[in-house]
């Protein structure tokens, strides 16, 4: 194979004979099972025998024979370049040269060995020489190639920064004060370095759960005997590693009422319970106190706040008071939560009716009734604030009297029904309510007021003759009407009831017709009497004639 890894196939090439015209030939290239392989033979079919037919075109004669391709060209090593390496560096990982071949893309490049020229690195460097070689996939075996390899003395080392972490961070990954998380000398060590590295820890307590740590760095150089104690960068050998808390504790105050249950000087009060706060802090021993506007709790544990405490005396009273939160850390930090509680009164009122109210109806019938009215000492421990009451049942055509409103309206029905029912509704201050009943004995004390009589009046004999005398006689009172009907007001009574009547009258057609009225209405108010005289008068308006003088003879009859 040539440098392009192919070979060409001439008839000069594979006839035994002298070729005076090479085009007069062709060639025909096989593999051994027959597929057709083209001229020039290239990598694909290197070391396999081919099968190759030689004819003349002239003359129709042909040949064959066997030819396999070897490549015979053995690789090359492009470059050995001289190296500058540090002292941790390990020889026999730096990269290799590069290799080129005909054939073989990749050519296998090996490490023949290492040599020591100058192997003490106090002199101020260490030489080795590398050997290589390179072969192909046919194994032909490149020309080896030498590599000059200077290990350098190494620099200072930088010793890492001084580094703080919270507390928080600490109790979450302890690791963090190891050198992996707050920092590694950065030194050139092992190999054929002269530096080796230690370190020492001094812990110092702060505040709380925090601490100092003093490391001490040691790196031995041991071409010189000597500790390093300041590197590069101007960094030295003693490092500080803080563990701080400059976080305030976090609070987060409890959702909760207070319930008034006392009686305070203005009204109840509340002293009770105000549950803990939840505060977390990296610290341990973190105090807790808490503020009222009456003054600091009294703490349920004898201390502080943590387990929560009682409102001090006087108390607070109903409505909205700020309840503050203030913690105080081991470190000093502090701080402060604030937030409005209501005191609420929860216990209902205790509600106390009249065992029997009398409500008079007024002169319109009826009788409007404050639902306070109806009470008999109703009292709550902070303050009652409106009363409302109800009929048990409606007797007077009105449905919204059976509903809790501000007053209880009662009527004429009901001052002759008996007893009635009231619900009497009682509210404190914050709402709480509590109901009682009451009986209510519903009276009607108005007497009927007679505005006016019908007047006494004059009838002739005739009219009294013609029109009165015979229904009078069966007791029709209506004929009387025409004569006129008290005018009566009374807040329950509806109507006036008939009059009683005389008459006393004589042949003549002279005398009275007395009518009265007894009026009492439905609570028995009265009576209150109204009478009238209608007067019957004899008239005598008659004329008498006599007849005539009459003279006759006897026999006559008289006219």
């Amino acid at each position: 194979m040539d440098e392009s890894c192919e070979v060409w196939l001439t008839p000069e090439l594979l006839l035994t004979t002298a070729v005076s015209d090479p085009s007069d030939f062709a060639i025909q290239i096989q593999a051994a099972d027959g597929t057709p392989v083209p001229n020039p033979i290239s990598t694909p079919w290197l070391d396999q025998p081919l099968t190759v037919t030689v004819t003349q075109l002239s003359s129709g004669n042909a040949c064959w024979t066997t030819v396999t391709a070897h490549d015979a060209l053995k690789p090359t090593l492009v470059a050995c370049p001289a190296l500058e390496v540090a002292c941790d560096v390990v020889p026999d990982t730096l990269p290799f040269p590069q290799a080129v071949d005909n054939c073989d893309g990749e050519p296998a490049v090996t490490l023949e060995l290492i040599q020591t020229l100058q192997p003490d690195i106090c002199a101020g460097t260490v030489e080795l020489v590398r050997v290589f070689s390179a072969t192909d996939f046919s194994g032909n075996v490149s020309d080896t190639c030498q590599q000059l390899i200077r290990v350098l003395y190494p620099p200072l080392p930088i010793f890492p920064a001084d580094v703080s972490w919270t507390c928080e961070t600490y109790q979450a990954d302890p690791q963090v004060v190891e050198p992996a998380a707050s920092g590694e000398v950065q030194v050139h060590a092992g190999g054929y370095c002269p530096y080796t590295v230690s370190w020492s820890d001094e812990t110092v307590a702060q505040c709380g759960n925090t601490f100092r740590i003093l490391r001490t760095w040691t790196v031995m150089d041991w071409c010189s005997g000597q500790v390093i104690t300041s590197g590069l960068n101007g960094t030295d050998n003693t490092q500080l590693i803080k563990i701080v808390d400059n976080t305030p504790p976090q609070i987060t105050p409890p959702a909760f009422e207070l319930v008034a249950d006392q009686q305070g000087a203005n009204g109840c009060v509340s002293q009770g319970f105000v549950p803990p706060a939840v505060v977390t802090d990296c610290q341990q021993g973190v105090s807790i106190q808490v503020f009222t506007p009456v003054g600091e709790l009294i703490y349920a544990n004898g201390v502080d706040g943590s387990a929560g405490g009682q409102v001090p005396p006087p108390g607070l009273p109903l409505g909205t008071h700020p309840i503050t939160w203030l913690a105080i850390d081991a470190c000093g930090n502090v701080a402060a939560q604030t937030v409005e509680v209501e005191v609420h009164d929860l216990t209902p009122p205790v509600a106390v009716c009249d065992a029997v109210t009398e409500v008079t109806l007024s002169q319109d019938g009826t009788a409007h009734v404050p639902a306070a009215a109806f009470d008999d000492g109703s009292h709550d421990d902070c303050c009652i604030d409106h009363f409302e009451a109800r009929r048990l049942t409606d007797a007077c055509g009105d449905s919204s009297s059976v509903a809790f409103g501000p007053d209880v309206v009662f009527c004429c029905a009901d001052a002759t029904a008996g007893m009635q029912t009231v619900v009497v509704r009682v509210y404190d201050c914050d709402g709480n309510f509590n109901d009682c009943m009451a009986l209510v004995e519903v009276t009607d004390k108005m007497l009927p007021v007679v505005h006016s009589c019908p007047a006494d009046t004059t009838i002739t004999c005739d009219y009294y003759f013609d029109a009165l005398d015979a229904p009078l006689q069966t007791g029709d009172l209506t004929v009387l009407l025409p004569f006129g009907f008290p005018d009566v007001e009374d807040n329950c009574l509806t109507g006036v009831a008939g009059a009683t009547f005389s008459v006393d009258v004589d042949n003549c057609g002279a005398g009275t017709i007395e009518r009265s009225w007894y009026i009492t209405d439905p609570s028995g108010n009265g009576p209150v009497v109204c009478a009238q005289t209608i007067y019957v008068e004899h008239v005598s308006d008659f004329v008498v004639e006599f007849p005539a003088d009459y003279v006759g003879q006897c026999g006559d009859t008289l006219p």
